[in-house]
């Protein structure tokens, strides 16, 4: 994975992390699950802007890795190909790096919400929407099971992407012989190759039988 996907796949998560479990402890909070202290400032407005924005990191982070396996391709470096697959098992040394942008994240919503709808901060510890213990173990969790969840679904995605390039890629090589189209369909899978040819064929189809 290039240096730009994995900026892209930390802010990603940790945004849309964080936009998950602050309103849940915030309801937990309001609905006097950690005591009778006000631990909220019973107002959810940033969670959307902060999950579109989430969503934007995610598309910056797909385009990342389908162009850098896409390249990898086109040079015939496969050992690309083998590092980006990697990914997902060495997903846990990027958490600790999730985590610290997902609370500054969960500060940085906090305290603009704060401002649009109060005028001004309202301090303390509010801006994590529970008792300090249980927001960070929450947002640790969160952190934890989505990145993980994300390293996978994010790799299928990709994959997805570059099978659906490779596809096109063969569909077009008889018009596009020595350029860039061949590499990247050099190697491709024996199914799709098969498909592309039929897809190919100009001819009408066999009679079928009607009973």
């Amino acid at each position: 994975m290039t240096s730009s996907a994995k900026v892209w796949f930390c802010l990603a998560v940790a945004i849309i992390a964080a936009s998950i479990a602050d309103p849940l402890l915030e309801a937990a909070s309001n609905a006097g699950l950690f005591g009778a202290s006000n631990f909220t400032d019973h107002s959810n407005w940033d969670v959307v802007p902060a999950i579109l924005v989430g969503l934007v990191f995610v598309a910056l982070h797909c385009y990342a890795r389908v162009r850098n396996r896409i390249d990898a391709l086109q040079a015939r470096r496969h050992w690309l190909a083998i590092k980006d697959d990697a990914v997902e098992r060495n997903v846990g040394r990027l958490v600790p790096f999730v985590f610290a942008i997902q609370i500054a994240v969960l500060y940085l919503m906090e305290t603009s919400e704060q401002f649009a709808v109060y005028g001004h901060v309202l301090g303390g510890t509010i801006w994590l929407g529970a008792p300090v213990v249980v927001s960070f173990i929450a947002h640790a969790c969160a952190c934890i099971a989505l990145s993980f969840l994300a390293a996978r679904v994010l790799r299928a995605i990709a994959e997805t992407a570059v099978d659906v390039v490779r596809i096109l890629c063969a569909l077009a090589m008889p018009r596009a012989r020595g350029t860039r189209a061949l590499l990247i369909a050099a190697d491709f899978d024996a199914r799709y190759r098969r498909f592309c040819v039929l897809g190919r064929i100009g001819e009408r189809a066999p009679p079928i039988l009607a009973a």
